[in-house]
Parts: C-alpha cells; structure tokens; sequence
C-alpha cells in the first residue's frame, strides 16, 4: 500500500480541546505571580481549581514592588494569607491553596505517588 494511502485523519479542533483539558487538569499553578492582589488571584480561581493551586511568593526577590526594597516585605505576604483565608471559596478550598496541596505533592503526610492524578 503507497505511504500516501495510510495517512491517518488530522485531529480536529474539538480533538486538541480535549487534550488541553485533560493535559490542563494535571498541571499545578502557584500563587506567585498573583503578587498578592485580590483581583488576580480571584480571576486565577476562574480558570484554576483550588486543589490545584499551591500558595507561593516571589519574596525576597519581590513582592508587587519594583525592587526587593519596595516590596511589600513578609507583612504584605501575611496580608495575603489572610486574603487567600478570607475569600468565599468552598470548604477545604483555602486550606488546600495554603498547604494542603503541597503538603500531597511532596507526599508529606504518607501518600503515595499514586494519590496524585
């Protein structure tokens, strides 16, 4: 059979739709690029499952200041706990962004590797 005639069909638009969906919901997203700002954070969740999202800062090199200098410090990272905290998100939610997703990633409380999809 001439190599021409075995050519598989090319994938559809709805087919790398799919991929990237099923590709998106094994990736993990951190919260450092938010910067602490409510707004960014919240347009994050839209997109972004909270079991999926891991709280992170880019501090000490920056915190929504042009150098480490003007950054808001440790007290701007605390600000922004008690933001991620005080969010209407559903139960579990918040404590997953700030220590219980990670706490699964790196199997800190006795999870094997298999618990994680």
């Amino acid at each position: 059979m001439p190599a021409a005639a075995k050519q598989t069909a090319q994938p559809t638009r709805e087919d790398f739709a799919a991929m990237l969906e099923e590709s998106f919901g094994r990736l993990y997203f951190d919260t450092a690029g938010f910067e602490g700002g409510p707004a960014a954070l919240r347009c994050g969740l839209e997109g972004i499952r909270a079991d999926r999202l891991v709280f992170a800062t880019d501090y000490p090199q920056d915190f929504t200041g042009a150098t480490t200098q003007t950054g808001k410090g440790i007290e701007g990272i605390r600000d922004y706990i008690d933001l991620i905290r005080g969010l209407p998100l559903p139960g579990g939610a918040a404590r997953a962004i700030l220590g219980d997703t990670a706490r699964r990633l790196l199997r800190l409380n006795g999870e094997s590797a298999h618990g994680l999809s």
